[in-house]
């Protein structure tokens, strides 16, 4: 089976350690030029199945707009590494071989995360879950279950795909911090606002991608544990009250506990089991050595 770490070997990639996270900042930027004209144009491709300019897209139309432009991210991270070293974008990680296993994996261990995470509190604490909503056609479902799979697969191609291995070849645990580190900051330099809680379970979650990477050598279980897990918690099972389409709204206690106004996203909850998580996985599954 092929490992992401070796494909690593056969591409002109630079020997200095520091190179690396400036492409992976270099990626991140020409991913965003590129996300900016694709979030228009589908927009404008809205307007005009409306048939009017006067058109003001909804909030659904807005955020699936929105994740499908972070399609961009393969022409940039292609532009890199076929023009600049020399080898194919499947050499990141995403190959043929028995990706459709992996992908399922990941699906549901995303699935066991969210019954960890969503359910298991319901014995201490009153949750209600309420819907099916009518108003959210199951349409609407099943094209964020697509576009999340596309962020996905955009997130982990540049931080687990390009950077994890691109540091791993000097030290692995210094390359999983490293990677997590920079997604971390390109996450608050697209939401600067967001909240302490969200981005400490953001760099956890991206620890939890980072050691899936390093056990399984590809990026598809991580890419299925991640698409999974936002398709659910934001339009499977949304916080009450939630403008955006979810087949079923929660209704839980406030409080940093369960997330809050946050979502289950910034609930401690979330941060104790990633925590739990990371560490059985990193002690009993994964290599640390080069």
């Amino acid at each position: 089976m092929r490992d992401v770490f070796e494909e690593v070997k056969f591409g002109h990639v630079s020997k200095r350690w520091w190179v690396g996270p400036l492409v992976a900042f270099g990626m991140m930027f020409l991913t965003e030029l590129i996300a900016a004209w694709l979030k228009s144009f589908i927009i404008l491709i809205s307007a005009f199945i409306w048939g009017t300019i006067d058109y003001v897209p909804s909030v659904d139309v807005t955020v699936i707009a929105q994740l499908l432009s972070y399609i961009g991210v393969f022409p940039a991270v292609s532009l890199v590494t076929q023009l600049v070293e020399y080898r194919s974008v499947e050499t990141l990680g995403y190959f043929k071989e028995k990706s459709l296993r992996e992908l399922l994996l990941g699906w549901l261990l995303g699935f066991g995360l969210i019954s960890l995470v969503c359910f298991l509190p319901s014995i201490w604490f009153e949750v209600s879950v309420i819907g099916p909503m009518s108003n959210h056609p199951v349409i609407l479902f099943v094209i964020y279950f697509i576009a999340y799979h596309v962020v996905a697969m955009g997130d982990i191609l540049i931080y687990q795909g390009y950077l994890l291995p691109v540091l791993a070849r000097f030290n692995r645990p210094f390359a999983l911090a490293g990677s997590c580190l920079v997604a971390i900051l390109g996450s608050w330099m697209r939401s600067p606002t967001l909240p302490i809680p969200l981005l400490v379970n953001d760099f956890l979650f991206s620890l939890l991608s980072g050691i899936l990477v390093l056990w399984r050598k590809n990026l598809w279980l991580a890419t299925g544990l991640q698409a999974i897990w936002s398709v659910t918690i934001y339009h499977l099972y949304a916080p009450l009250g939630v403008q955006w389409a979810s087949l079923f709204q929660v209704n839980k206690p406030s409080g940093l506990w369960l997330g809050g106004e946050l979502g289950v996203g910034g609930s401690v909850w979330l941060t104790m089991v990633l925590i739990v998580l990371c560490g059985y996985l990193a002690l009993k599954k994964v290599s640390w050595k080069n």
